[in-house]
């Protein structure tokens, strides 16, 4: 009895096509007695579709086929990215850094007629819900671009007796400097591949770390003691857990890692609706 074809209805057309060039090819180049070619699958289905031919003797000539599986493909978008023109994510997951090592274009209007901290909808929020899109939400990736530094609205929002109940922020965006060694390839892989991974698996241990950027006492030693500021005057508690150093606190070392920030922690009294960037 035959085998039956492996159904196509799920490959997509691009795919499909290659696969019809890559296959064609071969069976034209393949000399009479055949030599071991191979082919590179660019999806699960085409695998498929590989194995069924070698099931069913097809070997273009007598030559074996080899069948490798390429890395996962990010999904394309209807909209490029704002930032870097790439269709494979929105600007919340841009990890391409502009010229000045951080993401210029505003979160909300995706464009660079202004930056984030000037839009309108920006200022609409409240301060933590500024300080978790800013901060919380570009940790461990570039900065968006703001006239207001995020190192400046997190010390705004430590000295702030309105934000005293929220927890304190424990990850960080990248410093400027690490932003731009990884656009040049300075930490191993160009930034390109560094990007094209984050977005096939959205997952940001594939993304380089800036260990000068790590805690609370990398902020201070990083912006705050070169502008002249004073440590901030919130609880000590919050401080340890947070990543000061215990030298200037008498209460000790941190007795516990310090805890995520919810989102309902953000929900405030402030009418302003807050806008998900992971949305966008």
């Amino acid at each position: 009895m035959a085998e039956e074809m492996p159904a196509q209805n799920n490959i997509p057309l691009e795919a499909s096509n290659r696969r019809e060039a890559h296959h064609g090819q071969l069976a034209s180049n393949i000399p009479p007695g055949g030599e071991q070619r191979k082919i590179m699958v660019l999806t699960k289905e085409e695998v498929d579709w590989v194995k069924y031919i070698r099931n069913a003797k097809a070997t273009f000539g007598g030559g074996e086929v080899d069948v490798t599986v390429a890395p996962r493909r990010p999904e394309l978008i209807a909209n490029k990215c704002p930032s870097c023109g790439s269709q494979s994510h929105k600007l919340a997951t841009c990890v391409t850094p502009g010229p000045s090592g951080s993401i210029h274009p505003c979160a909300f209007c995706n464009d660079e007629s202004h930056l984030t901290d000037q839009c309108e909808q920006f200022l609409a929020l409240s301060l933590s819900k500024k300080v978790k899109m800013l901060i919380t939400d570009r940790a461990g990736m570039p900065s968006l671009l703001t006239q207001v530094p995020w190192w400046d609205w997190l010390y705004e929002f430590l000295e702030s007796q309105n934000t005293q109940e929220f927890p304190i922020p424990n990850i960080f965006p990248w410093r400027a400097e690490f932003s731009l060694e990884v656009k040049r390839g300075e930490t191993g892989k160009h930034i390109w591949d560094i990007q094209f991974d984050f977005d096939a698996t959205q997952n940001a241990t594939s993304l380089p770390e800036d260990l000068s950027m790590q805690t609370l006492e990398d902020v201070w030693e990083t912006y705050w003691v070169t502008d002249g500021r004073t440590r901030p005057s919130c609880a000590d508690p919050d401080l340890r857990q947070s990543g000061f150093n215990s030298e200037a606190r008498p209460s000790g070392p941190p007795t516990s890692a310090p805890a995520a920030i919810p989102e309902t922690a953000f929900d405030g009294p402030e009418n302003a609706e807050f806008i998900n960037v992971d949305d966008m």
